[in-house]
């Protein structure tokens, strides 16, 4: 399994949740370790629609690496040198990393299409 960590974190009271440990994520090509203390909402999800996307569930682990993408934009090694991430790459893995955890294919791709549709902005809210 790609994730090579279980989720730890506790709830700091206000909706976010703050990784106790870190949860390291190895892909095809790339390594992630998103840090202990690293705060998370899980999945940012309107009500609307949380009967088929709940905001807790299976895509836990892909949701808090997907916001840690978003939040810093780190660096990858590709052939032609070190590179930030962009915001295309961070929701195909999420993608990618809800398919691995086994995330049913319909939620998998409401979640997909709504960062695809939605996340611009809070990819823009860290790059002002």
């Amino acid at each position: 399994m790609p994730f090579l960590d279980p989720i730890i974190a506790r709830d700091d009271g206000s909706g976010r949740w703050i990784l106790a440990e870190p949860l390291r994520y190895q892909g095809h090509t790339d390594e992630f370790e998103v840090p202990g203390g690293f705060p998370t909402d899980f999945a940012s999800v309107p009500r609307i629609v949380q009967s088929i996307a709940p905001k807790m569930g299976r895509q836990n682990r892909a949701a808090v690496l997907h916001d840690y993408l978003y939040a810093l934009a780190p660096l990858v090694l590709r052939k032609s040198g070190y590179r930030r991430i962009t915001r295309k790459e961070s929701d195909g893995l999420f993608r990618r990393c809800m398919r691995e955890d086994r995330v049913n294919v319909l939620r998998r791709w409401v979640f997909y299409y709504g960062v695809r549709l939605g996340g611009w902005l809070t990819w823009r809210r860290y790059r002002g």
